[in-house]
């Protein structure tokens, strides 16, 4: 342990990143006091691996420096992996601090991926932000969105998702396939029917293989 520490901490970029893919296999009780140095590296690129290394070894210890690292890191790179992190653990108590940084946050990364970590958290208290996103100017914020209200699995969304069904762009028709397919319910199988018949093969099939393997 105190040589992997010693390497974490090596004046060498390249070793301290070495030593932190080594604990890919390590276990949360490892990697949290380690990933507690490397959060604060002085390199970018350390600290976001340590974030999303963070989301795959969830544990308290992980959480919190999450949460740190969201509200004060200042690279927004950096922030948007500790967001993407927060919703992988999937702990509810992320929920209040990603919905405030989704509202409040400066940069469209960030924003963006609190927005995707809300529908990973699978809080029904996600809904209405979520739903709020899906007539957002950016295309990526709207096209989220349509995946949040998915993985929420709320048939509440149904009929907002409707009018994408019309979309000229088949990968939004696709995601909106796949949106249904998780939520499920009699209204989502019966646009997923439609979809079925869709012009586009990969809307097509996507629809179909989800009418299939729900039947």
């Amino acid at each position: 342990m105190e040589d992997l520490q010693a390497r974490l901490q090596s004046p060498d970029f390249r070793e301290r990143v070495r030593a932190l893919l080594t604990l890919r296999t390590a276990t949360p009780e490892i990697v949290a006091p380690l990933a507690a140095l490397t959060i604060q590296d002085t390199h970018v690129q350390m600290r976001s691996y340590t974030c999303m290394l963070l989301g795959k070894k969830p544990s308290e210890t992980a959480f919190q420096l999450l949460v740190q690292t969201l509200q004060y890191d200042l690279d927004p790179g950096v922030r948007a992996d500790a967001a993407g992190a927060l919703g992988a653990i999937g702990d509810p108590r992320g929920y209040e601090l990603l919905a405030h940084t989704y509202y409040e946050d400066t940069e469209w990364i960030v924003r963006y991926s609190a927005l995707v970590s809300l529908g990973n958290l699978g809080d029904v208290r996600g809904f209405d932000l979520i739903a709020s996103a899906l007539n957002s100017e950016n295309d990526l914020f709207s096209q989220a969105a349509i995946g949040a209200l998915g993985e929420l699995g709320d048939e509440r969304a149904v009929p907002l998702l409707l009018p994408f069904v019309a979309s000229e762009d088949w990968m939004i028709r696709q995601k909106i396939g796949m949106a249904l397919g998780n939520i499920g319910g009699t209204k989502a199988q019966e646009v997923l029917r439609y979809l079925a018949k869709d012009p586009n093969d990969q809307v097509a099939l996507t629809a179909g293989t989800i009418l299939r393997e729900a039947a």
